[in-house]
């Protein structure tokens, strides 16, 4: 419907008139698309800090923000001063400081030289940029930084051979030009710096809205837990002790716990401002993975124990929400796709081979036991099924079955099937074996859910997940004070279900009801009593049994077109 035509009669459309009304609309587009190009410098500084690391240059330098907070810096820039400082002491170097940091170096880093404790050593101290020379960075003996550069800084952790050594880590992007605002982090492995993600880029209809759940975490809390940059370049179980204790856990359930709380979280019903900060920072951990693994850690993430879990989501969940399909195709993780992942590589179906095979497994705790014909196509988990089958273990108490992997795998699991991206995933038995892994287990038990919030998550949603087909197609007209929605759902669930309709603004954050247990057959509703130039998020939900089975949001800001129209401008 054109508005215009629909709300005025046509002799207001003269030529006169009508070039007012497109210049008093388009006249702001065009300065707001020049920004400070137009009206101001660019930002400079001679120091910035972040997560108590500090870099000073020689001289100011352009700057900015990425999305998820990270800096950038127009170079190349000449750093004279990291603080706390890079410092040898008694042999140990601590405080380090890597360039573009690779998996392809394996296990060895510049970040600490009494890292991984009887395990190494495996310190270059060529690879520490924050002792150029192998002397303490100063103005005399500056570093100087090229464009299409990650400097990666890291905080030490007093203890020697602690596991993680590494307190904290923050991350400076040094750019060949300003980063437009809105963009996202280059992925700090790798070389390539290119600006390919932008926040305007981000799909926010492939989010559900479903109704909080008991023990649903303040959004501050989860917010953190994806703040400061996650490490994850080391591969193997040797990465723990680079994991900075700030950034993110050490051990892979750990880390699959929270990739599964921040994904779950994305689905609940907070409005969308409130969800930004979280998502922003998601999706940098899904960028950063998936530059570890196009740099070289294809088997960073072999199976091992709890060590290889979580990664995988977040790199699909980034491919998604950009619409990225080299992220969403990245494969299965199980040897046959771009890069093992531990989730995958230890869950299968059983074949006749796994029947027909003599296994010699890890007995601790355990007695072996053998498949039989009775398990042919069975979901199941193996230590390290992708790389050595023959450790495979049919018995339950298995070790590390039931304390550090499927018990933190629930909540990316999940969000997967909310978002029908199974097929996606290319990995049916991961799938299956956490249905069949959440069954067995004791409800409210650890070794069922590591994360109780999750835990929650998956027995209220798991059974109510919603197909890609299940499309609602909400669309919203503005008007006077009032939004007129309309949809056509492809799926509508059973004669008793109904519709709920809630509105939400940035100033009023918790949900308005605007319309409930309307019938099941509705298509049409008007919202009234709308404030006239408010964004309100309006959110339709598919009722059932008191569930929401299928929900979409739209954004619609009412307006008084009459008013817009006839704006004052000068010259009139």
């Amino acid at each position: 419907m054109n508005r215009l035509n629909h709300s005025y009669s046509g002799d207001f459309f003269d030529k006169k008139r009508a070039f007012r009304v497109v210049f008093a609309i388009l006249l702001p587009l065009l300065f707001l698309g020049q920004g400070s190009k137009l009206f101001g410098q660019p930002q400079t500084t001679q120091e910035i800090s972040q997560f108590g690391i500090t870099w000073t240059f020689d001289q100011p330098v352009e700057f900015g923000q990425f999305a998820n907070g990270d800096y950038w810096v127009v170079g190349p820039v000449t750093i004279v001063d990291i603080f706390p400082p890079s410092t040898e002491i008694n042999g140990r170097v601590s405080n380090g400081s890597m360039i573009n940091p690779s998996p392809k170096n394996g296990s060895t880093q510049g970040y600490d030289s009494s890292m991984y404790r009887n395990y190494g050593p495996s310190f270059d101290p060529a690879l520490n940029v924050a002792r150029p020379n192998n002397q303490s960075l100063s103005s005399s003996n500056p570093l100087v930084v090229p464009t299409s550069s990650s400097l990666v800084s890291s905080i030490s952790l007093a203890d020697e051979g602690a596991r993680p050594q590494l307190e904290t880590a923050a991350i400076l992007t040094v750019l060949d030009e300003a980063a437009p605002d809105g963009s996202f982090r280059p992925a700090y492995s790798g070389t390539d710096k290119s600006i390919r993600f932008h926040k305007d880029q981000i799909d926010w209809s492939l989010l559900k809205n479903l109704p909080h759940v008991e023990s649903t975490p303040q959004m501050s809390v989860v917010e953190r837990y994806f703040e400061r940059p996650w490490i994850d370049h080391v591969p193997g179980w040797l990465g723990d002790y680079h994991h900075p204790t700030g950034n993110l856990p050490n051990y892979g359930r750990d880390i699959s716990a929270r990739v599964g709380i921040g994904a779950v979280m994305l689905h609940l019903d907070f409005p969308q401002a409130e969800k930004e900060k979280l998502l922003y920072r998601y999706l940098q951990v899904g960028i950063d993975l998936y530059g570890v693994v196009n740099d070289g850690g294809q088997d960073n993430w072999v199976p091992n124990g709890g060590h290889a879990s979580g990664r995988k989501w977040p790199i699909v969940f980034a491919g998604l929400m950009f619409a990225d399909t080299n992220m969403q195709n990245i494969g299965p993780g199980d040897g046959t796709g771009a890069a093992y992942f531990g989730e995958d590589a230890q869950t299968f179906f059983v074949t006749q081979s796994d029947i027909d095979a003599s296994h010699n497994p890890d007995t601790r705790g355990c007695e072996p036991t053998e498949y039989d014909q009775s398990d042919l196509g069975l979901p199941e988990w193996g230590i390290r099924h992708a790389t050595s089958s023959s450790k495979d273990n049919k018995s339950w108490c298995a070790v590390y079955r039931t304390c550090c992997t499927a018990n933190s795998w629930a909540g990316f699991v999940l969000a997967a099937h909310l978002m029908d991206a199974k097929q996606i995933w290319n990995h049916d038995a991961l799938f299956d074996y956490q249905d069949r892994y959440m069954d067995r287990e004791t409800p409210g038990e650890w070794t069922r859910c590591f994360d109780p919030f999750t835990e929650v998550m998956w027995d209220t949603y798991r059974d109510a997940s919603i197909p890609s087909e299940t499309k609602l197609n909400l669309v919203g007209i503005s008007g006077d004070g009032t939004a007129r929605l309309s949809w056509s759902p492809s799926v509508t669930g059973p004669a008793t279900a109904t519709w709920r309709i809630q509105t939400r603004t940035d100033l009023l954050p918790a949900p308005v009801l605007a319309a409930d247990d309307l019938p099941i057959n509705t298509r049409m509703y008007d919202v009234e009593g709308l404030q006239n130039g408010t964004r309100y998020t309006i959110s339709l939900e598919l009722m059932s049994d008191d569930m929401a089975t299928a929900s979409e949001s739209i954004s619609v800001t009412p307006r008084n077109f009459s008013d817009f129209l006839f704006l004052p401008f000068a010259g009139r």
